[in-house]
């Protein structure tokens, strides 16, 4: 320790010099948590461009949704998106359509060819049958790989089909059914 004594003088310089690298580093910890804190401005874009798409939009990742926005969210009977965050994708499928669904998004994680668009029956929250089209593609996810759904309610679309088909087979069995002489005008 004789070798290391040190004065008054330089001790106060090292006493200072660390007070000054204990601020910059208590500065810098600051500005990183206002970073962390606070959504930046292209953050904020995305998510109001998200939330005026007339698609509900999911985030699912490991079996659970991780992000939904509110179209999302009022096409499955929910108040808000935070309802839906949370909970398994498949429970807003209905239970015959699952297993196409689940193979769907595992072969699309494993990126095998799968259907671009696809139409298939859901459930809302109050167990109302609906017909959702959905597009799925993977996205990075805090470094790990998760699907992005975009989901359209199609439930009018497919009753007007339904209704469309059932008036074409009524005529159908009309006219042959007629032995007399029928013009069409």
């Amino acid at each position: 320790m004789a070798g290391r004594r040190q004065t008054k003088a330089q001790l106060l310089a090292e006493l200072n010099e660390l007070r000054e690298k204990v601020a910059a580093l208590e500065r810098a910890d600051t500005q990183q948590q206002q970073i962390e804190r606070k959504p930046t401005d292209s953050e904020l874009h995305y998510r109001t461009v998200i939330e005026c798409l007339r698609q509900g939009i999911a985030v699912e990742q490991h079996g659970s949704v991780l992000f939904a926005n509110t179209v999302l969210a009022n096409i499955l009977g929910y108040a808000k998106p935070q309802d839906v965050i949370g909970q398994s994708i498949e429970q807003f499928i209905a239970p015959e359509e699952r297993e196409r669904l689940r193979g769907y998004l595992v072969a699309l994680g494993r990126e095998e060819p799968v259907p671009v668009r696809y139409a298939c029956k859901g459930l809302k929250k109050d167990g109302t049958v609906i017909w959702l089209e959905i597009e799925a593609a993977v996205v990075s996810w805090n470094g790990e790989p998760a699907i992005i759904l975009s989901l359209i309610d199609i439930t009018v679309r497919k009753h007007v089909e339904q209704t469309l088909q059932q008036s074409e087979l009524l005529s159908q069995t009309i006219l042959s059914n007629i032995h007399d002489g029928v013009f069409l005008v």
